[in-house]
């Protein structure tokens, strides 16, 4: 059978599985989606987790490197010295 306005040729059977298959979409797609749907969600609450859990890691290294400045700072401020160093034996 050749389709009208295109010139493609194509079997009767193959013509009617496509007709199905477009019937058929909307429900594929619900399905899919009802799977779908729970997965991502997960996958987000994830990528959440992972991001605050980083921050707070960042925020605790940011602080300890500025206590150490404000340290260095403070020691540099009064003219102490640093520790001497052992000679090799």
């Amino acid at each position: 059978m050749k389709i009208p306005l295109i010139g493609l040729k194509m079997s009767t059977g193959t013509l009617a599985l496509g007709a199905l298959a477009f019937m058929a979409a909307p429900q594929i797609i619900a399905a899919v989606g009802s799977v779908v749907r729970p997965v991502a969600k997960t996958g987000i609450k994830g990528g959440m987790l992972v991001y605050d859990k980083g921050k707070d890691i960042f925020s605790g290294t940011v602080d300890s490197i500025q206590d150490v400045a404000s340290e260095a700072r403070s020691e540099l401020s009064k003219g102490s010295k640093a520790a001497p160093k052992k000679k090799a034996a």
